[in-house]
C-alpha cells in the first residue's frame, strides 16, 4: 500500500475514533465507555499503527518485520490506554414513582383549640354585584366549622419523598370566582401542572398570583365566562398568594410541590394522604396559625390517622 494512502487511512481511522469518543463524553450513561472501548479506541489505535507502519516502511512491503516488533510492542500499551481507566460508576437515576405503591392511607383532622374566632366583616364599595352578595362573602370567611374544625389548611409531606422522580398531572385543578369569592379558597398542585382559572361573575376581576413579594403570573378576567390557564414556574410553600387588586377580600392560596403528596382541608376541615411505605414528616398549613408538623412511619396497607391541633389565637 503506497505511504499516500497509510496516511490517509491513518487520518480518517483517528477522526473516527476521536468522533466516538467526544459523542460518548456527550451521552451521559454507563455504557458510552463500553461504545468508546469496542469501537472508538480499536479506530484509534489502528490509525496510530498505519501511521507508524507509513512511517517504518516507505514503499512497497518491505519492513513488515519492523511493522510487526512495533505491533507488538504498542499494542499492550495502547489497549491498556484504552481500558486502564476506571469505568466511571453508573449515575444513581432517581426512581421512577410508580403510583400503586401508595396503598398507606393517613388520614384525619385540623382542629383549632379554645374559642371560635369571629370571621371579620366585609367592607364593599363600588361594585354592585358583589355588594348584593356581600351575606355569602361574609360567611364563606369563616375559618371554623360548627365542629371546630378548622377550614381550608393543607397538608403535605416535606420529607420522605426524595429518591423519585413524579409525573406531572395532565388533569388541571380549577380556580373559580363566585359571588367575589375564589373557590376554594386554598389548592395544591405540582409544579408544572395546569391550572385552570375561571371566572363566573358578570364582573371585572384580575387574578394576581405572588410569591415572596415577587408576581407569578397577573391577568385580567374582565367578564363571566373568561377563563385562563397558567403554570407555576417553581414550588412555593408557603404558599402563593392569589388575589384580586380590584377587591380586597378576595384571596386564594396555591401551594406548589415537587411531588404528589399533598391536599387541603377544604371546608370539611377532613383530609387523607395516599402514600407508599416510607418514613415521612408532614406539616398542615394555615394562613393565620402557621404550620403544625408531624412524623409518621407507614407500612403496606396500613392506615394511620394523624389529628392536628392548632392553639387559638384567644387562648391566654
Amino acid at each position: 500500500m503506497p505511504i499516500e494512502n497509510r496516511i490517509r487511512w491513518s487520518g480518517l481511522f483517528i477522526t473516527l475514533g476521536v468522533t466516538i469518543l467526544l459523542f460518548t463524553l456527550r451521552w451521559s450513561h454507563p455504557l458510552s465507555f463500553l461504545a468508546f472501548l469496542v469501537f472508538g479506541c480499536p479506530l484509534i489505535l489502528a490509525g496510530i499503527l498505519l501511521f507508524l507502519w507509513a512511517l517504518a516502511v516507505k514503499d512497497g512491503t518491505r519492513g513488515t518485520t519492523a511493522l510487526c516488533i512495533v505491533t507488538v510492542l504498542l499494542l499492550p500499551l495502547a489497549l491498556s490506554a484504552c481500558a486502564g481507566g476506571e469505568t466511571p460508576a453508573p449515575r444513581n437515576f432517581p426512581q421512577a414513582f410508580d403510583p400503586s405503591t401508595t396503598t398507606a392511607r393517613v388520614f384525619g383532622t385540623v382542629s383549632l383549640e379554645g374559642g371560635k374566632p369571629v370571621p371579620q366583616a366585609v367592607t364593599i364599595r363600588q361594585d354592585p354585584f358583589c355588594q348584593a352578595n356581600a351575606k355569602a362573602i361574609f360567611k364563606r370567611s369563616g375559618l371554623v366549622t360548627d365542629d371546630g374544625i378548622l377550614r381550608n389548611v393543607i397538608v403535605y409531606v416535606r420529607t420522605g419523598y426524595e429518591g423519585r422522580t413524579y409525573p406531572v398531572p395532565s388533569e388541571p385543578v380549577v380556580l373559580d370566582q363566585q359571588e367575589c369569592v375564589y373557590l376554594p379558597h386554598v389548592v395544591t398542585l405540582m409544579k408544572g401542572q395546569r391550572l385552570q382559572i375561571l371566572n363566573s361573575d358578570p364582573t371585572f376581576h384580575n387574578v394576581h398570583a405572588q410569591a415572596e413579594g415577587k408576581t407569578e403570573f397577573n391577568i385580567p378576567q374582565p367578564s363571566k365566562g373568561t377563563q385562563s390557564i397558567q403554570t407555576f414556574s417553581h414550588t412555593a410553600m408557603p404558599p402563593f398568594r392569589i388575589g384580586c387588586d380590584f377587591h380586597s377580600w378576595m384571596v386564594a392560596y396555591a401551594g406548589v410541590f415537587e411531588h404528589p403528596f399533598h391536599t387541603a382541608t377544604g371546608d370539611t376541615g377532613k383530609f387523607e394522604l395516599r402514600l407508599p411505605p416510607g418514613k415521612y414528616e408532614i406539616v398542615a398549613w394555615h394562613e393565620k396559625f402557621g404550620e403544625q408538623v408531624s412524623t409518621v412511619e407507614t407500612t403496606s396497607n396500613a392506615a394511620v390517622e394523624l389529628n392536628f391541633k392548632f392553639p387559638s389565637p384567644n387562648k391566654g
